[in-house]
């Protein structure tokens, strides 16, 4: 007797383990999410990585329209753009010759196309989440809270080609060619100063626009995950998300 009752709590205590583990099996959602044939790559933690790629999917949605919106990315402290470094020598002989207001068009400018960018780059972003593999859904939910967007962006190079060119056509929409093409004029105006050719600002500006942009991804996906409140309910992949998010792993 002493024997069965010393098992029965450890029995009875596996028996609930059990169900909590597999509890997400058996709740797995049947919306649009799952069900999508576009999705790819979903191994044998398909209906996790459907939730991983909901979340993601509203973290980019949410992280391109803070940063799309005027003055976005000189809202937050982790995606301000500084003047690139390029750009930096002739800034500072105007501002020592007094002429330095022709810097602030440059500067608006320049945040404005990559506000434009981040806009239109979503789509770019929410076609990688599609197709994207997700090798390890309990290493990404168990990690840093922002590790599902870090494997997002972590084709670096090759998400750089691809935004390299949306940047410049949008510097290009925004006028920022022309406000360049102004202040080297007016620099090139100044009797005591060599003359300067247009500052080629992309290589730096294309890496700190999209570093700004993967952050700001990151810092959303952060908030999905710690604040319940940050969850829609009405979303077409809500009950995917929601899958994921409470599942014990």
């Amino acid at each position: 007797m002493k024997s069965i009752t010393g098992k029965r709590p450890l029995s009875l205590l596996m028996v609930l383990l059990a169900a909590l583990l597999s509890g997400c099996a058996q709740d797995a959602p049947t919306g649009l999410v799952r069900d999508q044939p576009l999705l790819v790559n979903r191994g044998s933690d398909g209906n996790l990585a459907d939730g991983v790629r909901a979340l993601l999917r509203l973290s980019v949605q949410r992280g391109t329209f803070d940063l799309a919106q005027i003055n976005g990315y000189n809202r937050f402290d982790a995606t301000r753009l500084p003047m690139p470094a390029a750009a930096e020598p002739a800034a500072r002989f105007l501002r020592a010759w007094g002429t330095s207001r022709l810097l602030d068009p440059l500067l608006m400018d320049m945040n404005r196309g990559a506000e434009v960018a981040a806009g239109r780059f979503e789509a770019t972003l929410q076609q990688r989440v599609v197709e994207m593999g997700i090798p390890n859904v309990r290493a990404l939910m168990t990690g840093a809270d922002t590790a599902a967007s870090e494997l997002l962006c972590a084709p670096r190079e090759e998400l750089l080609i691809a935004f390299a060119p949306v940047l410049k056509q949008a510097l290009t929409d925004v006028g920022y060619f022309d406000t360049q093409d102004k202040v080297v004029r007016e620099y090139n105006s100044i009797p005591v100063l060599d003359d300067i050719a247009p500052f080629d600002i992309a290589p730096e500006l294309e890496q700190r626009a999209l570093d700004g942009l993967c952050k700001r991804v990151a810092a959303q996906e952060s908030r999905i995950r710690r604040l319940e409140n940050e969850r829609p309910d009405d979303a077409p992949d809500s009950a995917a998300l929601r899958y994921l998010l409470t599942c014990p792993f």
